[in-house]
């Protein structure tokens, strides 16, 4: 996409496309499935989701990855105590998904594993299914860290489990 058009969408898309797309109740849904799911492993998963990124992002060139690596750092998800904590980040703007993940996670799940998860959750955005599309992903998200990371000892929760709308 060209660096015009994408300033138009980032320009042209408010607050109220998130609120449309993110209702209160799917926002709640998000904060119990990451709740529930870690009660039965021990990592750390966040939602953030952007509205759109700043002009002057924008004509720097900023992509959703680099934008998603930021925050990964600004909300200290790399920072959990067994190297577990996962972002799942969605820029509307850009119609763009991304899953950062800490090195404890890298060491056991691939990457593919992730991608496969985006490109579900994009086709079910793309018809309009947001409350789906991620509750979905957020269960597939779950069960895949149940394997990998089960749960040995009582909860400490390091992260909110409640989603972040920027």
């Amino acid at each position: 996409m060209n660096r015009l058009k994408r300033l138009w969408y980032h320009l042209t898309t408010t607050s109220l496309a998130a609120r449309r797309a993110f209702t209160t109740a799917t926002l709640a849904k998000i904060e119990t499935i990451i709740s529930r799911g870690e009660e039965r492993h021990c990592a750390e998963i966040r939602v953030i989701i952007e509205t759109a990124l700043s002009f002057s992002e924008i004509m720097n060139g900023k992509t959703p990855r680099t934008r998603a690596l930021e925050l990964f750092d600004r909300y200290q998800i790399r920072d959990t105590r067994e190297n577990t904590g996962i972002l799942l980040y969605i820029n509307l703007s850009d119609r763009k998904i991304e899953i950062v993940t800490d090195k404890g996670i890298d060491k056991q799940i691939t990457s593919e594993t992730w991608q496969t998860l985006c490109r579900n959750m994009s086709q079910n955005f793309r018809e309009k299914q947001f409350h789906r599309g991620i509750c979905h992903a957020l269960d597939k998200m779950n069960a895949i860290l149940e394997i990998h990371f089960p749960r040995k000892n009582p909860r400490t929760n390091i992260l909110p489990d409640s989603p972040v709308i920027l």
